[in-house]
């Protein structure tokens, strides 16, 4: 995995998401990057929902998977 060989080397990795699609899988991942930028280009349900084509729930799941990244950092 690139992430892995990036740490081995003692590289600087970085990781920006939006949350939306965040699994508990990418912990290994996420516990390597030196830093995560979020991306959340509304300030509310109905504009993400607006913007995206989307259904407003999925605001909240992407609010609720970035506040879960933030103790899987190092």
């Amino acid at each position: 995995m690139l992430a892995g060989a990036v740490h081995v080397s003692d590289m600087a990795f970085g990781l920006i998401t939006n949350g939306s699609n965040y699994n508990s899988g990418m912990d290994g991942i996420l516990s390597q990057a030196t830093w995560i930028r979020v991306s959340l280009d509304a300030p509310d349900s109905e504009t993400h929902a607006k913007i995206h084509r989307t259904t407003p729930d999925q605001f909240g799941v992407s609010v609720k998977m970035i506040r879960g990244l933030a103790p899987k950092t190092r």
